[in-house]
């Protein structure tokens, strides 16, 4: 009788005292079912085995094989855990750390998907961080740079020769600045769209592979708010993705504001460095209408030449914005305030400055006199609105011959300025010399203008080579200076007698530059011909301001021959010249005045 060999016998293993044995720690002696096991039979025939000895670092190990790095990521060593999972990063089993339970259907494997390497990756800061930190510090420095640069902080900086080559070369270096702030922040842009992109990406639920190829393939300004404007704001995204997306936007959208800003209103600015400095009388005194007594030939010529040329002169000369709404008088049609049509700075040019002590040639770099605190002068022309009331209140002259005559009539305006209105003998008139005979035309007035006088200290920058006026800056506020009629028609008659009140001759005075200013100025029905003319007596009616003051007529040698300043004039006359250095520097922003 044959023997039949002994079948194994097979023993049921309790999942749940596997899990237990799975999950305790290998130092932890089992207990529960497990420990129940050493009395079997199984455990005591297993238990025979005897190790050889007691140390169990003799035991043969397996070398740990690194594994290459792949652009694939391992489906058994995924990185992201369950609750970032989404279309990029399914969900796949690890043997790290698994659970087993009696039905089928119950296996989870999302208690740890995260690997070591991430774990321990967690302690280190992504280089990616480090980038984004460092554009936005380069970002913020850049901005800095450029503000600095733009609101004339670095004058120091143009002393340089590239700036005081030409003007051209400051806008040029804020150009490239506002480029650099630009391309700065589109770098910042590019990052935080990445930002944003993986954060949707990898948030719990994920987004869509759809919505994620829309953001990746438009994150401009429209790409992001195509998606804002099909997001479920409270039920789909999180606060995160709302702060990241603004962040984008924001971000994006500052890109042209360095440019913008900057070079929306720019303007160049002269910088000047002194090589020497002395002591000089310079500037316009306070008119003086007496002195049309002590005048000479010579000083009657020069009033003549000038009131007889309708071009403002750059080098005595300076024009300005009319004065604000507070500080200017000018008056519009309805009585108000209203911007005058005209304003001129007189500085009395750099022939009012004494010593003349350059010789022209020590310097050779310096380019510019610089004279600060010189006392100056601004007119302002506006309109006068009653011609009538002008007319018959005011004092009028008829002025010329037969052949060319005009007629004046001037008084003081409510804002303690000069009126004044003309009318011209017309063509016809002077092709017969009727006009002094037949004085219809003199109504009305065609011509008229007010003017109101202000006195001003100001730095002037002038050339040193062809000594017109470069600029006027830091100017203090200007006073009104009242100034009597009759004494300015009196100045008026060192050129025109005809306008002397005291003088037995008031009608028909036949002066070469009354005769002058009818033939010359084009008055007929053309307006730009009226506007010219009006411009030329405008001009005329200056030219008083810039001689009959005590810088031009004191007692003593002329400015070429004397060694010091001039003395004997007001204290608020004397001043420096510095021989200076000519830079420029681009200031964004309205100049101030």
């Amino acid at each position: 009788m044959t023997m039949a060999s002994p079948q194994p016998r097979h023993e049921t293993i309790d999942l749940d005292d596997f899990n237990e044995h799975a999950r305790a720690p290998r130092n932890v002696p089992q207990q529960g079912i497990w420990s129940n096991r050493k009395n079997t039979e199984d455990h005591r025939r297993w238990s025979i085995i005897e190790l050889a000895g007691d140390n169990h670092s003799d035991w043969p190990r397996y070398a740990k094989v690194e594994e290459a790095s792949s652009a694939h990521p391992s489906p058994l060593k995924t990185t992201i855990s369950f609750n970032q999972t989404n279309f990029l990063h399914p969900p796949t089993p690890d043997r790290e750390d698994c659970s087993y339970s009696h039905k089928g259907n119950e296996f989870n494997d999302t208690i740890s998907l995260t690997s070591k390497s991430q774990k321990e990756g967690d302690k280190k800061t992504s280089p990616f961080v480090w980038w984004t930190l460092c554009l936005w510090l380069v970002g913020v420095l850049m901005l800095t740079l450029t503000a600095v640069y733009s609101t004339g902080s670095a004058k120091a900086l143009m002393r340089q020769n590239f700036f005081v080559a030409s003007p051209s070369n400051s806008i040029l270096i804020l150009r490239v600045m506002t480029e650099l702030c630009a391309l700065v922040l589109a770098a910042l842009v590019v990052v935080v769209v990445e930002d944003l992109q993986w954060a949707l990406a990898s948030r719990p639920g994920g987004v869509s592979l759809l919505h994620f190829v829309g953001l990746d393939a438009g994150t401009g300004v429209w790409g992001l708010l195509r998606l804002l404007a099909t997001a479920e704001w409270r039920q789909k995204y999180s606060s995160l993705f709302r702060v990241l997306t603004l962040q984008s936007l924001l971000v994006i959208c500052s890109i042209p504001l360095p440019g913008i800003i900057l070079m929306g209103a720019i303007s160049i600015e002269l910088v000047t460095f002194p090589e020497k400095t002395y002591n000089v009388s310079a500037g316009i005194a306070p008119f003086n209408a007496s002195y049309i007594y002590d005048i000479r030939q010579s000083t009657a010529t020069a009033l003549l030449v000038q009131m007889g040329s309708p071009a403002w002169s750059d080098r005595d000369s300076f024009s300005l914005d009319p004065l604000h709404q507070g500080v200017g008088k000018c008056t519009g049609n309805d009585g108000g305030w209203a911007p005058c049509d005209e304003s001129h700075l007189l500085t009395g040019g750099v022939v009012s400055i004494a010593p003349q002590a350059d010789n022209l040639t020590s310097y050779p770099d310096s380019a510019a006199y610089v004279v600060p605190n010189t006392r100056v002068v601004q007119l302002e022309y506006g309109r006068v609105h009653d011609l009538d009331g002008l007319r018959t209140n005011g004092t009028c002259f008829l002025i010329g011959a037969d052949s060319a005559a005009s007629y004046w009539c001037a008084a003081v305006g409510k804002q303690k300025g000069l009126l004044f209105g003309s009318a011209y003998c017309p063509i016809a008139l002077q092709l017969t010399s009727s006009c002094i005979n037949n004085t219809a035309w003199t109504n009305p007035l065609e011509l008229s203008s007010s003017l109101y006088v202000y006195s001003r200290y100001a730095t002037v920058t002038y050339d040193r080579g062809n000594f017109s006026i470069l600029d006027v800056s830091d100017m203090t506020p200007p006073e009104q200076d009242i100034i009597g009629l009759d004494e300015y028609m009196l100045s008026l008659s060192a050129v025109v007698p005809g306008f002397n009140k005291s003088g037995p001759a008031t009608k028909g005075d036949n002066s070469a530059l009354a005769i002058y200013a009818v033939t010359a100025l084009p008055i007929n029905d053309s307006e730009v011909a009226k506007k010219q003319s009006l411009r030329a007596v405008r001009k005329a009616l200056s030219v008083p301001f810039s001689y009959f003051h005590a810088n031009y007529f004191s007692p003593g040698p002329s400015i070429w021959e004397l060694k010091t300043p001039r003395e004997g004039l007001p204290e608020d006359m004397y001043s420096t010249l510095s021989i200076s250095i000519l830079s420029h520097q681009v200031v964004a922003g309205i100049p101030s005045s």
